[in-house]
């Protein structure tokens, strides 16, 4: 449970997110209300040509392959930024060399949480205070009876008895869902970007966090029910759309185009009932955390290789953003 909540903290959020990656895709509801893709408006009509672009000169940087990578240089320091899915596919590897060779040349690995550090039995505790009720009360007693009887039906589709779930509070019954979702679709948290290179530190490079997996806890934690119980209602109702969004989410970022990553992790959130309040708490405010912590390391001076949540990088109030307003000097290779 405890590596199930901190390698899905990021996508839970994401879970908000299914939105186009190119103009030509689009997120359309079937005839029983659930999430599809398609490559027409969802009224049928064929899609609508983009709008003319001026054309550019390429410049040497233009013609050169992106990743979803960005080195960050000043006050006598250096890191490399590199955006994490935290559940991936074989298909993600090898990982393009310059990413190995950023991760060889620095000093430390710096991520959201390390999970190799946490306490089994303290997590264990901790979730028991925070994620489950202990007032008698059940799961089925918080929510609308439409929202649990759609919960307990998936919880059956996935093999599994409701009791699994049924004193969970919904933020936790919704990364439980996303992950078992993950899971069946082929996804797999050992081979998320972050654990990857977690795996190659080993014991042999620091490892530094930008938050704590207690901090990610108390932070869900705190949101309200009412939050909550949106989270979960948009986990069940993007259950379906899980492997086409991941295989959307991996084109952007194997391309490096933040601008679609962007549109998949914070437009259609944005969109949604209550999405601008959980944005604020889940991206934006971390980021500013997460940009002034990174800032931080920068001043000690050394040189850092910093994995993070893909969300958390791109849009004006994501941490690259946040850097260069603050005049460091930012490339994205």
């Amino acid at each position: 449970m405890l590596r199930l909540l901190t390698r899905l903290f990021v996508l839970v959020t994401l879970a908000w997110a299914v939105a186009p990656v190119q103009a030509e895709i689009y997120r359309c509801l079937d005839t029983g209300g659930r999430p599809l893709f398609q490559d027409r408006p969802c009224a049928g009509a064929p899609p609508a040509a983009p709008a003319p672009a001026a054309a550019a000169a390429p410049t040497a940087d233009s013609r050169q392959p992106r990743h979803f990578l960005w080195r960050v240089e000043g006050d006598g320091g250096q890191a490399w930024l590199l955006g994490s899915l935290h559940y991936g596919h074989p298909d993600l590897y090898p990982l393009p060399p310059v990413m190995e060779e950023a991760f060889d040349t620095s000093g430390a690995l710096v991520v959201e949480a390390n999970v190799r550090d946490a306490d089994p039995a303290e997590m264990l505790t901790l979730l028991s205070e925070q994620g489950v009720y202990n007032d008698g009360s059940t799961l089925r007693d918080h929510l609308a009876p439409e929202t649990w009887t759609r919960l307990e039906a998936v919880i059956g589709e996935l093999g599994l008895p409701p009791e699994i779930i049924l004193h969970q509070r919904p933020w936790l019954a919704s990364l439980t869902v996303t992950a078992l979702a993950l899971k069946r679709s082929g996804l797999d948290e050992s081979l998320g970007i972050d654990r990857h290179f977690l795996d190659r530190a080993g014991s042999t490079k620091p490892i530094l966090e930008l938050e704590s997996v207690r901090g990610q806890i108390r932070l869900l934690q705190a949101l309200t029910e009412a939050d909550q119980e949106r989270m979960l209602e948009q986990t069940l109702a993007d259950l379906d759309a899980v492997q086409p969004y991941f295989t959307a989410l991996a084109d952007a970022w194997t391309r490096g185009d933040a601008e679609a990553l962007r549109l998949l992790t914070l437009e259609q959130m944005a969109r949604e009932p209550g999405g601008k309040a959980l944005q604020e708490r889940l991206f934006t405010e971390r980021n500013a955390a997460m940009a002034g912590r990174v800032a931080e390391l920068l001043r000690r001076g050394g040189s850092y290789f910093v994995v993070v949540g893909a969300g958390h990088l791109v849009g004006s109030d994501g941490i690259v953003a946040r850097l260069q307003r603050q005049g460091y000097r930012v490339r994205q290779h």
